[in-house]
C-alpha cells in the first residue's frame, strides 16, 4: 500500500504512529532548544522523546525485551489503549511545563494530546494494528 492509501484508510493506529513520529521529533528538539521553563521538563520531555522513538518504530521496538506478565497487563505491545493512556501522561507533562512558563512545549504538548486522542479512537473503533510503511511496517492490509 502507499503512502496515499495509509492516509485514505482510516485506521487511526497510523494516524496516531505518523502524529508520534511528529511528536518524537518536536519533544526533543523544543526540549533541547528551549531555555525556558525548568531543567526537569526538558530533560522529561528528551527521556519522552526517546521512549516514543522506541514505541514507534517497530525495528527497534523489537530491541527492547518484553516479559509476559508485562503483555498480559497491557493487552500485548501493539493494543492502542495502553499507547493512548502512555500519551496522555506524556502530554499532560508538556501541558504542565507550559503552565510553568515553557511556552515551546505547548506545540510538543499539542501533538501529544492529537496522538492520545487518535489512540483512543483507535481502541474505540476496535482498529487492527498497523504500522506504516515509512517507518517499517506492514501498512494497511486491503
Amino acid at each position: 500500500m502507499s503512502i496515499r492509501g495509509e492516509l485514505t484508510s482510516f485506521n487511526f493506529n497510523l494516524y496516531a504512529q505518523l502524529c508520534g513520529l511528529l511528536s518524537c521529533v518536536l519533544v526533543i528538539v523544543l526540549s533541547a532548544a528551549t531555555a525556558h521553563g525548568g531543567i526537569w521538563y526538558r530533560v522529561l520531555g528528551i527521556i519522552y522523546g526517546i521512549i516514543i522513538f522506541f514505541i514507534e518504530i517497530p525495528i527497534f521496538g523489537k530491541l527492547v525485551p518484553s516479559g509476559g506478565a508485562l503483555e498480559n497487563i497491557f493487552g500485548g505491545k501493539k493494543r492502542a489503549w495502553w499507547r493512548c493512556f502512555l500519551y496522555i501522561g506524556f502530554a499532560a507533562t508538556m501541558w504542565a511545563a507550559v503552565n510553568k512558563g515553557n511556552h515551546p512545549s505547548g506545540v510538543s504538548a499539542w501533538f501529544l494530546t492529537m496522538t492520545a486522542l487518535f489512540y483512543l479512537a483507535a481502541g474505540i473503533r476496535g482498529d487492527e494494528p498497523a504500522t506504516s510503511i515509512l517507518t517499517g511496517g506492514t501498512g494497511v492490509q486491503e
